[in-house]
């Protein structure tokens, strides 16, 4: 890492492999706040599972990205599509929170929308999927070179 000058500090690991340990603590925090939610109404609904299922499998196989010394095809892949559960997963859930928003009477309130369900926090899902994914960019590509 070069910092002010000439000065340069050796990292024990890769760039790489620090953005997937970064990328699977922002995960985890998405978790968190996804659980500690979903805890206030006891897991009524077994939607409310999906996203502590599918944000726990990222998290683990995010860590387990950074983890590994080389990264072979499978393991790319297995990434990329857990990235995209957690895409599909925020979209969903974005989805879910708009419909229970809504009333039965085909009516919009908008106190609804300000006490009830987030709509952009099961959106947070899609945001940590597109940094997941952002890690797979080449480091050594910069632009103009």
């Amino acid at each position: 890492m070069h910092l002010i000058g000439k000065a340069r500090i050796k990292m024990p690991l890769s760039k790489t492999r620090a953005y997937f340990f970064m990328a699977a603590l922002f995960i985890l925090a998405t978790v968190l706040s996804s659980v500690l939610d979903h805890a206030r109404t006891n897991f009524a609904n077994p939607w409310l599972w999906l996203p502590t299922l599918v944000g726990s499998f990222a998290v683990l196989i995010t860590t387990a990205m950074g983890a590994y010394d080389r990264l072979e095809r499978k393991d790319l892949i297995t990434f990329i599509v857990v990235m995209a559960l957690m895409g599909l997963v925020g979209t969903l859930g974005a989805f879910f929170h708009i419909e229970y928003n809504l009333t039965g009477q085909g009516a919009i309130l908008g106190e609804r929308f300000i006490h009830g369900a987030p709509i952009l926090a099961p959106l947070l899902y899609a945001n940590m999927a597109a940094l997941g994914l952002i890690v797979l960019l080449d480091p050594a590509v910069e632009k103009g070179k």
